[in-house]
């Protein structure tokens, strides 16, 4: 350990080798702006300024002690799983309790690094320092004073993320900060949103952000739509947005993403409300579409009307018989609904295209796109070789028609006509 040096302000720099090289991060919170509180919380008191412009405590390599039985300070008569001194002048002492992982931490801390770096806490700290009704003894409703002196606050979060946290603010970060985990990022980025401590993790979340945007779109990286709101806007997530709404199924109130290597349930519970809408709301559209598409293609072998244009594509009857065959079962053979969800129409509509409804289809709309694209139209050129029509074009159109996401000025024109002309037949 190097030799510590006495600084303007009492603060003390980090050690050298502390510090991760080649990465521009600030020495003390004098290079880091002050967080601007909110109107709200200006007007709820007006000591929040002077608590803010009090001195930060000294930087220091935090110190841990597992499985420890504080006699000092006693929580209900807690075992602390593990006990952290972030600062050596601490006066606060923050508690977690994290029962999903079995973790009951607490974080030794200073005041004031909590308020300069956090508005959420500055508050917290403002109210908690009004008279309030006694709980039980040494500890009030929104926190107390512990023994070791200075008051004492339970933030909720994972305890990783939130020791990862104090460490940065009070600049002693754990080593190999900047190789975190996508995972480790997401933990992060709800405890910052609840605290509001995204500028005091700034150049860290800038590094982060450089690292795993590249994979935003990539399976396993779903959640980069909750950590983009946090840290960075909406960078990428536009293009996450029409990629999940492309390669998401559903299954009850669960969304499930297709990829190469199968299928898997996705965490939706950090996703912005707006985004998931929007993403179920582009998958039907995306279903409907295809949906219209394959009516099209089926209304092809359904004209009733005395002059039929099916004479367009093959005079022989049996030559159609086969290829209409042909396609049924090539639908049934992968699970695609042999009526699909559209009303033909009768009399005078017989030609015009069909009218929408919904279709039932709970797996991704890549999915069915790749299975339509394989269905088969088989003619009677596979019994006789020297047959030839033009049914066996009618894919080329019926391709066309599932790449186009418009179809709205084809809305009054014979389904077979779409059909080649899209097809160029």
């Amino acid at each position: 350990m190097s030799a510590e040096v006495e600084v303007s302000g009492g603060l003390e720099p980090l050690p050298k080798h502390s510090r991760p090289p080649s990465l521009d991060l600030p020495c003390s919170w004098e290079e880091i702006p002050f967080m601007t509180p909110s109107q709200s919380e200006t007007d709820d008191s007006s000591s929040v300024a002077e608590t803010i412009t009090s001195a930060p405590s000294e930087p220091s390599t935090p110190t841990t002690n597992t499985n420890q039985n504080d006699d000092d300070y006693a929580l209900n008569d807690t075992v602390f799983t593990e006990s952290i001194e972030f600062t050596k002048h601490h006066n606060c002492t923050i508690i977690n309790e994290n029962k999903s992982i079995g973790r009951i931490s607490r974080y030794l801390v200073s005041e004031d690094v909590l308020c300069v770096s956090s508005s959420v806490l500055r508050l917290m700290f403002t109210v908690s320092a009004a008279p309030q009704r006694s709980t039980h003894q040494g500890k009030t409703q929104r926190g107390g004073n512990s023994p070791m002196g200075g008051k004492i606050l339970r933030l909720e979060g994972h305890p990783d993320a939130i020791e990862i946290i104090l460490g940065i603010i009070h600049f002693c970060p754990p080593s190999g900060l900047e190789n975190i985990t996508f995972g480790s990022l997401t933990r992060l980025a709800s405890v910052v949103e609840r605290y509001q401590w995204k500028d005091a993790l700034q150049p860290w979340s800038n590094i982060w952000i450089k690292k795993f945007q590249k994979h935003a779109l990539s399976p396993g990286y779903e959640n980069w739509l909750y950590v983009a709101k946090v840290f960075c806007g909406d960078r990428e997530v536009d293009r996450l947005v029409n990629r999940l709404a492309d390669e998401c199924g559903t299954c009850g109130i669960n969304i499930l993403r297709y990829n190469e290597d199968g299928t898997k349930t996705l965490p939706t519970e950090l996703w912005p409300k707006e985004l998931k809408y929007r993403i179920l709301g582009l998958r039907e559209r995306r279903l409907n579409h295809l949906n219209f598409c394959l009516t099209l293609l089926l209304a092809v072998f359904n004209y009733t009307s005395s002059l039929d244009p099916l004479d367009h594509l093959c005079s022989n009857k049996a030559c159609l018989d086969l290829a209409y065959g042909s396609l049924l079962r090539s639908m049934s053979v992968r699970n695609i609904p042999i009526t699909p969800g559209y009303s033909v129409g009768t009399s005078s509509e017989d030609d015009v295209v069909p009218k929408a409804a919904k279709f039932k289809w709970n797996r991704s709309a890549a999915e069915l796109e790749k299975e339509l694209k394989e269905l088969t139209v088989d003619t009677l050129d596979v019994v006789i070789p020297s047959h030839r029509c033009s049914l066996r074009d009618l894919k080329a159109g019926f391709a066309e028609c599932m790449e186009r996401h418009d179809l709205s000025g084809f809305d009054r024109i014979p389904a077979l006509q779409v059909l080649l002309r899209l097809g160029c037949v």
